[in-house]
């Protein structure tokens, strides 16, 4: 632990308004350099060249501040620095959270907004797991506190890190059979199912539903119930076949344009982008 980068990192886009997390962290990262290093990086930096390590521009000592579009961190890199920052983009919770807990490091929690928290952060203890603050502009302050307990911040480290260690793929399904049971047991009234909703029968149909290509691997063993001859879409490692979900009842209300369906009724692609339905 003595050895990491003795700041807090943070890597992804800060692209957001500037009274979101993400961007306040940016900022702050630009008025205290000697506590943070900050790469706000998209998926457009990226495919430009700002995948490059942030490890690859110079010394660590130079990681510092913030820088735009340059470098990305993955997460055997992000391992490398003693505070790990989870900020959301400001709509919901981020799904880094829980893996950030594997490298030991201390990690930094800005609280989600609404109360929104995921099913196993009841399991984790603020000040003994991990540390958790009401918005970006507390952390400085924390950082500065851990950077003066060294011993106080590695334990903490690693207690965060045993508890997820712990919670492994069984953990999680016995945690899925508890809470439909408990959601069976006071149900008092017959599903029906949503116009709107859109069949998702293999881990296929969501990258199809999505329009992520790329992810699509064919794999029937992920089905709940064995697709049906021939083996194409709706088939072979799925039943999607294009449904459309009106723009109101998906995806993040700021980002319409890439979750809606297209007025042809196929799934948004690049070609329909441009029209923002």
């Amino acid at each position: 632990f003595h050895k990491r980068i003795p700041r807090a990192v943070f890597s992804g886009n800060c692209g957001q308004t500037e009274n979101k997390p993400r961007p306040r962290l940016k900022k702050l990262a630009e008025m205290h350099s000697d506590l943070f290093f900050v790469s706000d990086v998209n998926k457009g930096d990226l495919d430009r060249g700002g995948g490059t390590s942030c490890l690859d521009l110079g010394p660590e000592e130079e990681l510092r501040g913030a820088r735009t579009g340059q470098c990305s961190l993955n997460f055997q890199e992000l391992c490398r620095f003693k505070y790990l920052i989870n900020a959301s983009s400001g709509g919901s919770y981020t799904g880094r959270l829980k893996y950030l807990f594997l490298c030991g490091s201390v990690v930094i929690h800005i609280k989600y907004p609404d109360d929104l928290y995921e099913f196993y952060e009841k399991l984790l203890i603020p000040g003994e797991h991990y540390v958790v603050v009401n918005n970006a502009d507390e952390i400085p302050a924390v950082i500065k506190r851990l950077q003066e307990s060294p011993a106080e911040a590695e334990q903490m480290g690693q207690a965060g890190r045993a508890v997820m260690e712990a919670m492994d793929f069984a953990e999680v399904c016995k945690m899925m059979y508890l809470m439909l049971k408990e959601y069976s047991d006071r149900q008092r009234f017959e599903v029906s199912r949503s116009s709107n909703s859109v069949e998702f029968r293999c881990e296929d149909d969501i990258y199809r539903h999505y329009n992520l290509p790329n992810y699509i691997h064919g794999d029937n063993s992920t089905c709940v119930y064995s697709p049906s001859k021939p083996f194409i879409p709706p088939g072979y490692g799925g039943s999607y076949n294009g449904q459309g979900v009106r723009c109101e009842v998906e995806g993040p209300p700021e980002w319409p344009h890439e979750f809606c369906a297209c007025p042809n009724g196929d799934p948004l692609a690049v070609a329909c982008e441009a029209g923002r339905y």
